[in-house]
């Protein structure tokens, strides 16, 4: 089994505290030079499933409750792109085995 560690960045730390609560063991790295990073692992037996595992981990961070009702936030507006974000998937202590950009509400 390979250690698979990802690390999503997110504009701010309070994005990235509520998002930590949908991801048992992650944790946030918010630092003024590096930036907001969401930082959790996943254990496989080779990359394509370590990955994959990662990603669907991934879009539970992503659920942001103020979305949950069809896209509109709370206040009626309609929710805005804010961002592209990094997403990287380590391999071990730091080959990086995948990385993209993810568009974030």
């Amino acid at each position: 089994m390979t250690t698979y560690t990802a690390l999503l960045a997110l504009p701010d730390g309070g994005m990235a505290e509520e998002a930590a609560t949908r991801i048992p063991g992650s944790q946030v790295i918010d630092n003024v030079r590096a930036g907001v990073w969401l930082v959790w692992t996943a254990e496989a037996e080779d990359d394509d499933i370590g990955i994959s595992a990662l990603q669907e981990m991934r879009l539970r961070a992503e659920m942001f409750t103020e979305f949950a009702d069809g896209g509109v936030t709370s206040s009626g507006a309609d929710p805005t792109l804010f961002q592209t974000t990094p997403f990287l998937v380590l391999r071990g202590t730091g080959i990086v085995v995948h990385t993209e950009e993810v568009l974030c509400l």
